[in-house]
């Protein structure tokens, strides 16, 4: 899901700027991008990721599950929303929380890392 989310709101999903938006070094989550891979899910490339078409099917039935429950809270609310409008306010959420990390600079993990040794 975060490579979707990085597609999505940044036009590119990478397995360093993911791990520092989770403030973990890239090494923690290759494995889990390796086999992400290797089962399928994902094309790599010098650390660039996109999903394959299985992959884009699982992105896009956790996508919809998620805006299904999402859909019932909303409605037990206010009311229900139509599904473009909550995709476009997901995605406005996302790029806002993606450009206030950027702007407080992302952390470079190892060094972060070896600070609190």
């Amino acid at each position: 899901m975060q490579v979707e989310l990085f597609t999505r709101t940044v036009g590119h999903a990478s397995l360093n700027l993911i791990a520092a938006r989770r403030r973990i070094p890239p090494e923690v989550l290759q494995p889990v991008f390796d086999r992400m891979v290797a089962e399928g899910y994902l094309e790599g490339d010098s650390g660039f990721y996109q999903h394959t078409p299985a992959g884009a099917q699982e992105a896009a039935t956790i996508t919809r599950t998620w805006a299904d429950w999402l859909n019932r809270r909303l409605e037990e609310d206010r009311g229900r929303p139509r599904s473009a409008e909550l995709r476009a306010a997901a995605d406005t959420i996302a790029k806002r929380m993606i450009a206030e990390d950027l702007a407080e600079g992302i952390p470079v993990v190892g060094s972060t890392l070896a600070g609190r040794r």
